[in-house]
């Protein structure tokens, strides 16, 4: 199975961010990650595609609720290639560094994101990857003007509904200025087109792949 015949299974939400993911994968270069982690695993669906883009890749899979039922979708020998852990703090991951650090649609949940991003970028090995998703704070331009301002009120209420609120994401900026000083930047975007296509009818996606400097 090929990753994109992969995304062909997944609902909507996760086809959209693995789109992303395996165009900003393009610019990776030189010797493919032989290791990854995946913090915020869901629905193991974005690392299911990574173990397809990268064969023999070993990861980590980190997600307090353990549902990883795209995993069923590889080979054996892809799947004991991963390891999961429900607790990011666990001691077997504290010291460990890996080729490839992701995070997709996690930072814009936590409050101290900062913090969390200071806590990922401890896992990236020397010349490594960090990848990040997040929605962006603005909705596309395509989405109408009238249910911005709708969802915009809504928010002035606290009454926003997490699938279709306007002021729920990170700009490329701020993550930007929190990686750039030890990475660097091979994609920082955002966007709502892949491959032509337009995705993301709501919000643009913020993606930015950077690597560390050796």
């Amino acid at each position: 199975m090929t990753p994109n015949e992969l995304i062909t299974q997944f609902p909507p939400s996760d086809a959209e961010r693995a789109a992303f993911m395996l165009q900003d994968f393009a610019q990776i270069s030189g010797d493919a990650p032989r290791s990854f982690l995946d913090m915020g695993a869901g629905s193991g669906s974005m690392s299911a595609v990574i173990a397809l883009r990268f064969p023999g890749i070993r990861g980590v899979l980190v997600d307090v609720i353990a549902r990883l039922t795209y995993l069923d979708l590889l080979t054996k020998e892809q799947r004991d290639g991963l390891e999961s852990l429900n607790d990011p703090e666990d001691s077997r991951l504290s010291d460990r560094r890996f080729d490839l650090v992701c995070s997709m649609d996690v930072l814009e949940h936590i409050p101290d994101w900062q913090a969390a991003l200071i806590a990922l970028k401890r896992h990236v090995a020397p010349a490594g990857y960090l990848y990040i998703q997040a929605p962006s704070n603005y909705p596309s331009p395509n989405f109408p003007t009238r249910q911005v301002l709708k969802n915009g009120l809504a928010g002035l209420f606290n009454r926003h509904d997490p699938r279709t609120h306007v002021r729920h994401g990170l700009s490329v900026k701020r993550i930007v200025d929190a990686v750039s000083e030890e990475f660097d930047l091979l994609v920082a975007s955002e966007s709502y087109v892949v491959d032509g296509k337009t995705p993301c009818k709501f919000k643009p996606r913020t993606h930015v792949l950077a690597r560390r400097r050796a």
